[in-house]
């Protein structure tokens, strides 16, 4: 009877112990296979920012240097006008300045799409150049503080700063009807911490979530993964909106 109960404990044992390892090459596969649709989806995000900034530079170039020639082209050609009626010059006189002004606008919109500053002197000077052109809409009033001039060795990452910020007033202006927004930026342990505040009508969080990420809220999120960081949100209706984006340096 002893024997009977001792192969009855052995097998139960050995029953277990095939279970565990069962288990355990459950989990590993698993989490390999976690891990493999991570990596595949973060190339996937990686791929689509890339391929967007190409276009962005493609797009800014043909804004740049095809549609901006021919308005000046056309400005310079109005300008050798030879009129005599006070009509006629009046005539020449507002075309010309609804050429600058489109001259204007598309060298604003190039600078949006493929900001010179950034590239020529990083990421903060692009940030506060591109604050400055937003200040003089008057469309929001923002306001930088900024401890560095430049957080990361690659300038890659520097693009995603900076687009991050740029998504984030973007967003601001579109949805908040805010009037006032505060932007900090500063290192402390080898993290970047990036807080901005407005005192815009704010919004449902749960609505927000249960309805999916709209394209800027989502563009934001795809850049902070790709910086391994972190981003929490805190807002409510009639409260404003308030983002703290934690990105490790290192």
């Amino acid at each position: 009877m002893h024997s009977d109960e001792t192969k009855i404990y052995i097998a139960l044992l050995v029953a277990i112990a095939l279970i565990a390892v069962f288990l355990l090459f459950f989990i590993i596969t698993i989490v390999s296979y976690q891990k493999k649709y991570q990596h595949l989806s973060r190339q996937l995000v990686l791929t689509e920012i890339r391929t967007l900034e190409q276009e962005r530079r493609h797009i800014a170039a043909e804004l740049h240097d095809d549609f901006g020639q021919i308005l000046s082209v056309i400005r310079l050609q109005l300008g050798t006008l030879r009129v005599a009626g006070d009509e006629d010059r009046e005539v020449i006189r507002h075309a010309t300045g609804l050429i600058n002004d489109t001259l204007g606008r598309v060298r604003a919109m190039s600078e949006t799409l493929m900001p010179q500053t950034f590239f020529r002197k990083g990421s903060v000077k692009g940030i506060e150049h591109y604050i400055r052109e937003m200040n003089r809409t008057q469309l929001l009033q923002i306001g930088l503080f900024c401890t560095e001039e430049q957080f990361f060795s690659s300038q890659e990452k520097e693009l995603h700063l900076f687009r991050i910020i740029q998504e984030l007033i973007n967003n601001t202006i579109k949805h908040a009807a805010a009037t006032q927004m505060d932007i900090t930026i500063y290192q402390e342990k080898n993290i970047l911490h990036v807080f901005t505040e407005d005192n815009g009508k704010g919004f449902d969080q749960r609505k927000v979530m249960n309805a999916g990420l709209g394209s800027g809220l989502r563009n934001i999120h795809n850049r902070v993964e790709l910086l391994n960081g972190h981003i929490f949100l805190q807002t409510e209706p009639g409260n404003g909106t308030r983002f703290e984006i934690q990105l490790p340096l290192l």
